[in-house]
């Protein structure tokens, strides 16, 4: 989402303007990056993919 209000890159520390960039939640606060920054910053990291965590069965140890 386009930003509606400036305010600083939390990446490169510069300002970014009204609709320049993109707004981020982190840790419950909104932060801006730049449009640029935001594609490098996906770029470096590749295309790393998240394997979803296996399934495992519960077992009741009661009556056996």
């Amino acid at each position: 989402m386009r930003n509606k209000h400036p305010g600083y890159c939390y990446c490169c520390k510069k300002w970014v303007a009204r609709g320049e960039g993109r707004v981020e939640t982190f840790c419950g606060r909104s932060r801006v990056i730049h449009i640029e920054c935001s594609q490098n910053k996906s770029q470096e990291r590749g295309s790393v993919t998240i394997a979803p965590k296996p399934f495992v069965k519960s077992v009741s140890v009661g009556n056996v």
